[in-house]
């Protein structure tokens, strides 16, 4: 959908449409851009482990730049606007197939974790009476520590 925002607003002012069509495209785009910016972060942590996505952040980022790099080129060359739209649209396209190779993550585990957690109610027992334990020996030596620092005074 981002594409197809994008490559509608190049469309409506290529063809001089009127500011309020071109906010409204303009608006689409941007929603749909980080729409599918924040699924894809949310998606790869599903996916992918932390090594993988570092290194895919990392290519990520200079494939950024040197985009970043051509772009300038893009938008103020004499290229029409048309033009302009459907090179974002192919953009778009190229990435979305991209995107679409990902595995699915529905009803898929996310694999051991590093740290130890409490996953049973039993568990929870234990570790609120090991708590509970580990509080009443504080309390008794601080106790035992006021009544002998009371008895040397």
């Amino acid at each position: 959908m981002a594409g197809v925002s994008v490559c509608s607003l190049y469309m409506a002012a290529a063809n001089n449409a009127q500011r309020t069509v071109l906010i409204a495209f303009g608006f689409a785009a941007r929603i749909f851009e980080m729409t599918g910016s924040c699924v894809s972060w949310v998606s790869t942590a599903e996916i992918l482990t932390t090594d993988v996505r570092t290194t895919g952040h990392a290519a990520a980022n200079a494939v950024a730049r040197i985009g970043s790099l051509f772009s300038p080129f893009l938008i103020v060359g004499h290229i029409s606007l048309v033009k302009k739209g459907l090179i974002m649209l192919v953009i778009h396209a190229v990435t979305v197939i991209f995107v679409s190779q990902l595995p699915e993550t529905k009803g898929s585990h996310m694999g051991p974790a590093h740290h130890t957690s409490v996953d049973d109610d039993d568990d929870n027992e234990d570790l609120a009476l090991r708590e509970e334990d580990d509080f009443q020996d504080e309390l008794s030596h601080s106790h035992s520590d006021d009544r002998v620092n009371s008895s040397e005074n």
